[in-house]
């Protein structure tokens, strides 16, 4: 639009030059002037053409001087230009050398452009990150400091302190910088998870609730996971409850937290026994059965029993037979049934029970003795096999420690659901054949026993 609007102002221009020649030329005359003493007498087409070269030298004087004016600023601009690009350029280096470890080339980038750049807050940055590839934690943490002045970098300073409190071991210190990071960014991922983490390290559970929940309702932790924490943190608010013998709170957080976690089998087992506790029974043995077909464990089993009221051998085994029928093939439910149908004098259902199972464990081991002992046969075999191997517990992922009871954090490193249901590596000594077979002729046959004492937090 604006190439046709000067064309227009040309083509327009011309014409009047055009037509003023033309006019000149039609009406012909002179123009005289006399001006102290001197006389100027020159045709009109002479004088119209020299006012025209007077009128474009001084537009051209006057471009001239504008240029020169403007010639200290524009060199200053120009040369600021260069001081940037080459202050990014620095800037670019440092932090390629950062991601390559070369600490020494990150440090001398993050000088040149602190020298270059007029973004403090960049030279901060880098500065930072240069300082902390190098070792020198005190110098980051200066840098990270002082980049809370700026808006624009106060968030990365926070999560860089955030860094250095945690790798020092003062959580204190983080969780009140993470609290700060929050309250900036609300619905950045690692804000909302690192604030969860470090309030259920510490038990902080109603300010764990407070922050999960607006977690999820900004969206800022994946809907699962976030579930998956409020179980547990409710979880843990009933057991706090069920300490302070406030049983309706406990009751209320314990189904909360079933229903958050639902193959959270500490919640459930802590859900039935309260219900069980208040007389609810068939609706204790409800919530055992749907939980059974998703994580079967021993310990719902007994509470199944105890929910049912079973008494007597044959009503047990039916009632388990009503437990396991969610979940037919698993391990846990055929372990259970075979210890139902030996306790009830059924050889030939225990053994259809374990034939089903694909991998041995102690309790199955054990199991087998005893159904070899009541066919009279050999035991040794089955008993090597369960003194070389161990019952299942409760594992840390994290450092492999073993518990019997589940905690909400491992007894051993600290780390937050990290405890998970299954057999635990184990390293057994060399024995002597000879010796081991004295050992196991004097050794009597332990009975099965797969339904251990419900889980409590220690």
């Amino acid at each position: 639009m604006m190439v046709f609007l000067r064309l227009i102002f040309f083509f327009a221009l011309a014409a009047v030059v055009a037509f003023g020649a033309v006019w000149v030329a039609d009406h012909p005359g002179r123009v005289a002037i006399d001006w102290g003493g001197w006389r100027l007498d020159a045709p009109l087409a002479l004088f119209g053409f020299a006012i025209l070269v007077l009128m474009v030298v001084a537009a051209g004087l006057s471009r001239l001087l504008r240029l020169m004016r403007r010639a200290p600023l524009a060199w200053r601009l120009g040369s600021g230009a260069r001081s940037r690009r080459e202050g990014y350029r620095a800037f670019t280096e440092g932090m390629v050398a950062i991601a390559a470890g070369d600490a020494r080339a990150a440090q001398a980038a993050a000088q040149r452009a602190k020298k270059l750049l007029d973004q403090p807050a960049l030279a901060l940055l880098l500065s930072a990150q240069a300082a902390q590839a190098a070792g020198d934690e005190d110098e980051a943490g200066r840098h990270y400091a002082a980049m809370l002045g700026h808006p624009e970098t106060e968030f990365l300073g926070l999560r860089g302190l955030v860094g250095q409190a945690l790798r020092a071991g003062d959580r204190a210190r983080a969780l009140d910088y993470a609290r700060q990071a929050f309250a900036l960014k609300p619905d950045a991922a690692w804000t909302a998870k690192t604030l969860l983490d470090l309030e259920t390290a510490q038990g902080d559970w109603a300010d764990a609730q407070v922050h999960l929940d607006a977690a999820l309702k900004r969206k800022a932790l994946p809907a699962a996971e976030g579930q998956r924490k409020r179980g547990l943190i409710e979880l843990a608010r009933a057991r706090d409850a069920v300490a302070a013998g406030d049983g309706p709170v406990a009751l209320k957080l314990a189904k909360s937290a079933h229903g958050a976690a639902p193959d959270l089998v500490p919640a459930t087992a802590l859900y039935a026994e309260l219900l069980i506790h208040q007389g609810q029974g068939n609706k204790a043995a409800k919530v055992v059965r749907a939980a059974w077909g998703i994580a079967p464990h021993p310990t719902l089993a007994r509470l199944y029993l105890e929910a049912m009221g079973a008494s007597g051998e044959g009503d047990r085994l039916r009632r388990l037979r009503e437990l396991t029928h969610a979940a037919p093939d698993h391990a846990e439910s055929r372990i259970v049934l075979a210890d139902a149908h030996l306790a009830a004098g059924d050889l030939a259902g225990a053994r259809s029970a374990l034939d089903g199972i694909a991998e041995g464990s102690p309790r199955v081991f054990r199991l087998r003795a005893r159904i070899a002992e009541a066919e009279g046969g050999d035991l040794r075999r089955w008993l090597e096999l369960a003194a070389d191997s161990v019952d299942p517990s409760w594992v840390c992922g994290h450092c492999g420690h073993a518990a019997p009871e589940w905690h909400s954090h491992c007894p051993n490193c600290g780390a937050f659901d990290a405890m998970a249901w299954r057999q635990p590596p184990v390293v057994v000594p060399e024995t002597p054949l000879a010796e081991k077979g004295e050992m196991l002729s004097s050794r009597p046959v332990p009975p099965a026993d797969p339904v251990p004492p419900p889980p409590a937090e220690g």
